[in-house]
């Protein structure tokens, strides 16, 4: 048997598959030549490396893998934006007017007010419209001086308004000479209005009627205007307003004794 005379070389421990591969080169030892041995040694133990780095990189690829990705976070639902509130319509604000307007002439005057305005035909216009006109008394005569106080400013405010709308370049001018001629016929209801305050003093309950029943003729006349050219009025309201107005101021002459 020939005896080979080379150096003993240390090796790390080697996994069960490296190490079968060792001992195969070790029985190859024994049959080849020096040059033929350690060509195959130097070959063998680069494959032994590139398996032990190919091991090492599939473990780490499988726990990679093999961890569970987090879950994602529920994004938080969003809250319900409110509702808008519902915007009052103007018979709430007409409900509301007239009972804080109720509330505060129970308080100054619980009978009386109240229940003159409660004689006419438009009870809740009487309350409205005399309130700014208060000044704590409570006979009939002083509310129907406040009634007509306020049908005058009423109908100073719907002379306004005729005037604008009169002198608008876009009015026809067929309505805006209607308009002109119901300007006078306002005027002349303000004087109606001041000749019915003249006889209160004195208890001339023929001439306020006179009077009040004029002021009623003159916003007719107005519309009377409107409907003989067949075309709308637009100052309906103003007129509709002021003729309730009136008519109350005539149902509180009944009370004046």
């Amino acid at each position: 048997m020939v005896t080979n005379n080379y150096p003993l070389y240390s090796y790390p421990p080697f996994s069960p598959s490296q190490s079968s591969h060792f001992q195969f080169l070790c029985f190859c030892n024994s049959k080849m030549e020096p040059h033929g041995y350690r060509r195959l040694l130097i070959i063998s133990f680069f494959s032994l490396i590139v398996l032990d780095f190919a091991n090492a990189i599939s473990r780490n690829f499988s726990h990679t893998t093999s961890s569970p990705s987090p879950s994602p976070s529920p994004s938080p639902s969003p809250s319900p934006s409110p509702s808008p509130s519902p915007s009052p319509s103007p018979s709430d604000h007409d409900h509301v007017s007239v009972t804080s307007v109720s509330n505060q002439l129970s308080q100054s005057d619980p009978f009386s007010i109240k229940k003159i305005c409660d004689s006419t035909d438009y009870s809740a216009l009487c309350l409205t419209s005399i309130t700014p006109y208060l000044e704590g008394k409570n006979t009939a005569s002083f509310v129907l001086e406040m009634a007509i106080k306020a049908s005058t400013d009423q109908t100073k405010l719907a002379i306004s308004t005729i005037t604008e709308m009169a002198s608008l370049p876009a009015t026809p001018p067929e309505t805006a000479s209607i308009l002109k001629d119901c300007n006078d016929s306002y005027s002349d209801a303000l004087d109606n209005f001041q000749n019915a305050l003249d006889a209160l003093p004195a208890g001339d309950i023929g001439t306020m009627n006179s009077m009040l029943s004029a002021a009623i003729t003159d916003y007719g006349d107005c519309e009377d205007m409107f409907s003989e050219q067949t075309s709308s009025s637009p100052l309906v309201d103003h007129a509709q307003k002021l003729m309730n107005m009136v008519g109350n101021c005539l149902a509180i002459t009944t009370l004046i004794k």
